[in-house]
């Protein structure tokens, strides 16, 4: 068992464990393919884990990497810009690499060609995944050096973050983007046609695109008829025109940002720092759709895996890469099916040096009385955080912990959650305020809600601790804080 004496810092939650074959590819394309150059990684973070629903890195660790990438910048303004486009490099080689075969009838292939198959799909997603934490290692730092800059040139606090937010708008219309301007289409097909079955062939249209925007990474479930029907009621109940009108305004303030640039007569520097910025933000959303699109269309690939080698889907993306290409070439599972079932109920898988030792069991949870501290919260009624998207408005608090947990939230609710993924946008757009305890001023929260027009209040840290469901609230980005009341 791993006896850590290290001091580690969470830096990401999502409520529960990721699979571990994702964060075992991320634990392998750190150890080999961390810069710019497959053959010369260039930073190597030597200490990583997923624990109690966390990614955490050695907190050493942590600042060596952020040091790294701001002095990469710092030196050389527009350098994380250069990283960010290999990142989306690697992605989509990923994407071209699986719509490749996507389509194959695996169960008629031989063992080999799976086996040659996983593999590559392994190597491209290692590669890929080396960059996981790059945006948010950046947001760490590059937000604030441009907010600085913006604050020296405009004293009102509220129009310095309305520069901000234009400056910082994404150009690339993602599919969650698209998804939902269509979406849009479709209510406006209904106000004006009503039910019938052109809907029904318009709905199935939409689900062929884009019903793997329900599912996030290897867990969710896909978009169905009955979620988008539920969705366009929910646009027709805000106004089709009021939501369209949403979308015109964040092509008026991509139209506004060279103006800005003019007027706010920015340095060089910081023209490169938000391009840089832009391009990680844009990066970092693009992956969400990616990867999930991936693990969607090669599930008839890890399906055939799995019944060859006797075990559930389920208990296979419980596996490490190696174990499976080391199982598929004897021809038999290398681990016992109760090992399997017992990192289906939870595992920790965790990286020291060059080492990757996975607990489950009670190994894991020795591990986890020593590692994980027990933490109150009384007596808390505000929290400050970065404002991300302007308002004040009030409301009840929904806790989203997990995806699962999205449904609870009702039009105008405070959803709270310890960040948010494109599989809660449908939440995200009943909601009347976003706080998150995580990300910055790039994270997907800060970017969703700008696009959605609502309040939103990011790095809150301990908002999902504090709160609790059917709490009134406050949330006032102006002063930066959410309020009990």
């Amino acid at each position: 068992m791993a006896e850590s004496k290290l001091i580690w810092e969470e830096i990401t939650r999502r409520g529960e464990n990721h699979a571990l074959l994702l964060i075992d590819t991320a634990m392998e394309g750190f150890m080999a393919f961390l810069g710019l150059d497959f053959n010369k990684p260039e930073f190597k973070p030597q200490n990583f884990r997923q624990l109690a629903g966390a990614r955490w890195f050695g907190s050493e660790n942590l600042a060596d990497f952020c040091d790294f990438f701001r002095k990469k910048e710092l030196a050389n303004p527009g350098a994380l810009l250069e990283y960010a486009n290999e990142y989306k490099r690697r992605i989509k080689q990923l994407k071209d690499f699986v719509l490749q075969i996507k389509d194959l009838n695996w169960s008629e292939q031989e063992t080999e060609v799976l086996f040659i198959n996983f593999s590559e799909y392994l190597a491209c997603t290692r590669k890929m995944w080396a960059f996981a934490y790059n945006a948010i290692i950046t947001n760490k730092f590059l937000p604030d050096l441009i907010f600085a800059e913006i604050a020296k040139k405009e004293p009102n606090i509220n129009k310095q973050n309305e520069d901000f937010n234009i400056l910082l708008q994404l150009e690339d219309s993602s599919e969650t983007r698209q998804e939902k301007f269509f979406l849009l289409n479709l209510a406006k097909f209904v106000e004006d046609n009503g039910y019938n079955q052109e809907l029904e062939n318009l709905v199935s249209t939409h689900l062929c695109k884009f019903a793997y925007l329900g599912q996030y990474y290897f867990r969710g479930e896909l978009y169905n008829k009955d979620i988008i029907l539920e969705r366009i009621k929910e646009v027709l109940n805000n106004g089709v025109e009021n939501e369209l009108q949403k979308i015109k305004q964040l092509e008026n303030d991509l139209s506004k940002r060279e103006l800005l640039i003019n007027e706010l007569d920015l340095p060089e520097n910081i023209l490169k720092y938000i391009e840089s910025a832009r391009a990680q933000a844009s990066a970092y959303s693009l992956v969400d759709e990616v990867f999930t699109f991936t693990v969607v269309n090669l599930k008839p690939l890890f399906n055939e895996i799995a019944r060859r080698l006797g075990m559930s889907y389920k208990q296979l993306i419980e596996m490490r890469g190696v174990e499976i290409l080391d199982s598929l070439n004897r021809g038999e599972l290398i681990l016992s099916l109760e090992k399997l079932n017992e990192r289906v109920i939870e595992s920790a898988i965790i990286l020291e040096g060059n080492k990757v030792i996975v607990l489950s069991g009670k190994k894991l949870e020795e591990y986890k009385k020593q590692e994980l501290k027990i933490e109150k919260y009384e007596n808390i009624i505000e929290l400050s955080g970065q404002g991300a998207s302007p308002g004040v408005i009030t409301g009840i608090v929904k806790l989203v912990l997990c995806d699962a947990d999205a449904k609870k939230v009702n039009k105008g609710d405070i959803l709270i959650a310890p960040a948010t993924n494109p599989t809660l946008v449908p939440a995200m757009e009943r909601a009347g305020a976003i706080v998150t305890d995580e990300g910055g001023l790039l994270s997907h929260a800060a970017i969703v809600s700008r696009e959605l027009g609502i309040p939103c209040l990011v790095g809150t840290k301990i908002g999902t601790k504090v709160f609790k469901d059917g709490d009134i609230v406050e949330v006032d980005i102006i002063n930066g804080i959410i309020r009990k009341l």
